[in-house]
């Protein structure tokens, strides 16, 4: 546990912009927890037996997965950092035993423009259902300040602070405290990593980043995503740029982009996720209708064996 005063920060909203990354305690009960994990085992054995993942088809048939975002907590939290009618995105995931090394999750936008906005708010959102423990791997770290890169001093500044922060990453590097139930959110374009377990044999981890773990330690995470009215419409764009280069074109196995991008709202959600999204007063990352037929038509052809 952090101390008294190191909590108060790493817990407070308004310090999402200075640190790049804010953690939720106990959005979960223990018994919630238990139970989630529990069923998570059912989930994947009926939706995706061998996969590193559910993907957003399958959680919206599960309701108490999609309802997670909505917790209260979550919500109150998130209007602090993003705004009071935040954009809530469909992109979810529950992952399994995954693991990644350090990266950026904004480096598919190649250092755009609008990632040295002033203004740019996207959170990562993630709900844990284990302990961030030495042994067992289960959260994330965070190279403190990585985010930072990204502001609008003038060009060369950035190269000289983007040199020193090569030098000195490896003693930024920062595993975040995270308990079974808890909420952390984080800054798109901070660098950071999941925690890889001790127990693990690097020679142990699948082509897809996955490890074998012992189900009482088997690692679960549901993932998703939430941003400022103004930065929506940019990662639209290179959501819809990623769908149609990195799956459709090369024929993906685990179709993810062109499977949330695939619905429009309220249409194609369930009707008390719809009721949830008014009720809190956001908004639904929703696709142009064009965009949403055609990755229809995309869905069905990559994943021709499964039924929608």
């Amino acid at each position: 546990m952090y101390s008294k005063h190191i909590e108060k920060i790493v817990t407070n909203p308004k310090f999402f912009k200075l640190l790049g990354f804010t953690v939720l305690r106990s959005v979960l009960s223990p018994s919630e927890v238990r139970e989630l994990r529990s069923r998570s085992i059912e989930w994947f054995g009926r939706h995706r037996p061998d996969g590193r993942m559910l993907l957003p088809r399958d959680i919206l048939k599960i309701n108490e997965l999609y309802s997670l975002p909505f917790l209260s907590k979550i919500v109150s939290h998130l209007k602090l950092i993003l705004g009071d009618n935040y954009v809530q995105w469909s992109d979810f995931q529950l992952q399994r035993n995954s693991f990644g090394g350090w990266h950026v999750d904004a480096g598919s936008e190649n250092m755009r423009h609008y990632l040295f906005k002033k203004n740019y708010r996207f959170a990562k959102c993630g709900i844990y259902l284990q302990e961030n423990s030495y042994e067992w791997g289960g959260g994330i770290g965070v190279r403190l300040f990585s985010h930072k890169i990204y502001n609008s001093f003038p060009y060369f500044i950035r190269i000289q602070m983007a040199r020193v922060y090569k030098l000195i990453k490896k003693f930024l590097e920062h595993y975040v405290i995270i308990h079974p139930g808890d909420f952390v959110c984080f800054d798109s374009r901070i660098e950071h990593s999941s925690r890889f377990p001790s127990s693990v044999s690097l020679s142990d981890i699948s082509d897809y980043g996955t490890y074998p773990l012992a189900k009482e330690h088997s690692k679960y995470v549901f993932y998703f995503n939430a941003c400022n009215q103004e930065s929506s419409s940019d990662f639209m764009n290179n959501s819809l740029n990623r769908g149609y280069f990195e799956e459709y074109l090369p024929g993906s196995e685990e179709v993810f982009f062109a499977d949330y991008l695939s619905r429009g709202f309220p249409e194609d959600y369930p009707e008390d996720f719809v009721e949830k999204v008014r009720i809190n007063n956001l908004a639904l990352a929703t696709p142009p209708k064009k965009a949403t037929i055609i990755n229809k038509e995309f869905l069905k052809e990559l994943c021709s064996s499964e039924s929608f």
